[in-house]
């Protein structure tokens, strides 16, 4: 099985500003980026599912007409901070978050073991399909979750792992 993942492209936000499942707007720079992945994608034989964040749904649309969501590859829940901008949130648990986002959720939001469970749910589900090629529309902290999913990279080092706006990332299975 062949797993084609896809970071959504540039977002219209300032840096700095916590945004995981919030719905935030796709940069100007789409239809550049949009046309510099569709280059690089070989959609023979391939079903498409994308995050249900628009920022998502809107490249997976360019790609395909038959594109299906799934909650589950959604990004991190930030709970009460999303939209805010990190430096101006004042929450003492944000501390406590910082030094354990592995296991401790964010206040009404979650922890990355719960976001990792349901990336594994979906990706067990994958699995299951008759399918040998999914192209998979999803955000930064999903390509990373698959990376220690499938290829072993430890929770705690995911985010060394670079993940740049419409990046292609492919798996083999």
């Amino acid at each position: 099985m062949e797993l084609i993942l896809i970071r959504h492209t540039r977002l219209k936000i300032k840096k700095g500003i916590c945004y995981g499942q919030s719905e935030v707007p796709v940069d100007k720079t789409f239809e550049k980026e949009k046309k510099a992945i569709l280059k690089n994608l070989d959609l023979s034989n391939a079903r498409t599912i994308s995050s249900p964040l628009k920022r998502c749904t809107k490249l997976a649309g360019c790609i395909s007409e038959n594109y299906k969501t799934d909650e589950r590859i959604m990004e991190l829940n930030f709970g009460d901070w999303e939209m805010q901008k990190w430096d101006d949130i004042k929450d003492p648990e944000l501390d406590i978050w910082m030094n354990n986002y592995i296991e401790y959720p964010c206040p009404n939001g979650e922890s990355l073991l719960s976001m990792k469970e349901r990336v594994v749910q979906f990706y067990e589900d994958l699995k299951l399909q008759n399918q040998q090629k999914w192209i998979i529309i999803t955000h930064g902290g999903v390509i990373r979750l698959f990376y220690h999913i499938i290829q072993g990279v430890e929770l705690d080092k995911i985010f060394n792992v670079k993940i740049k706006f419409g990046e292609i990332h492919s798996f083999n299975i």
